[in-house]
């Protein structure tokens, strides 16, 4: 409860922030200037607090001995949105990440990369539910296209090694995979 309560809260948290007398600016090596406003112990970020990165990013949420830590939003100045949580600096667990063009991810992340269980809708239409091994289909999963098909198999680096194509006309199931390039044939 505390976890969803918090992301529930973390806009609100940004607008305080904003106003809170706890901020500082840094220069990164890179020359670009960040901005902090939050909570601090003993000069580190420690708590919640919100950054502003020199590079057009923003990040609202919790934080432990200076690093990401939690649950918090993220805001890539090229319109991609994270809300979920983060270890170390980086996406960790439950999350959703949401693109500018229409896609989004909800399911887990290691390392920063989609991994483990999730739902993945492409800006094609297409909606892949299954696996994911460093931010790519692995595993187990289910394509459904918009047409209504569904294809359910294994798939390996993004692309379906085996499995059964159902077209939505009610027709019999075909064996089907996709090659190296991405197409679909049925062996």
């Amino acid at each position: 409860m505390k976890q969803s309560s918090i992301l529930l809260f973390l806009p609100l948290l940004a607008l305080v922030a904003c106003s809170s007398d706890e901020q500082s600016k840094s220069t990164g090596a890179t020359g670009s200037t960040t901005s902090y406003f939050g909570d601090r112990k003993d000069g580190v970020r420690e708590g919640l607090g919100v950054e502003h990165f020199g590079n057009g990013d923003h990040y609202a949420g919790e934080w432990s001995k200076n690093q990401r830590e939690g649950a918090g939003v993220y805001f890539y100045k090229n319109g991609e949105k994270y809300i979920g949580h983060f270890a170390k600096d980086q996406k960790q667990g439950e999350g959703i990440s949401t693109w500018p063009d229409g896609e989004r991810y909800i399911g887990t992340f290691k390392n920063g990369q989609k991994h483990g269980e999730g739902i993945y809708r492409l800006a094609n239409g297409e909606t892949y539910i299954g696996q994911f091994q460093d931010n790519v289909f692995s595993g187990e999963g289910v394509i459904l296209f918009p047409n209504g098909d569904r294809f359910s198999g294994l798939f390996e680096k993004d692309l379906a090694t085996e499995g059964m194509l159902r077209k939505a006309d009610g027709s019999a199931p075909v064996a089907s995979r996709q090659d190296e390039n991405g197409e679909w044939i049925s062996p």
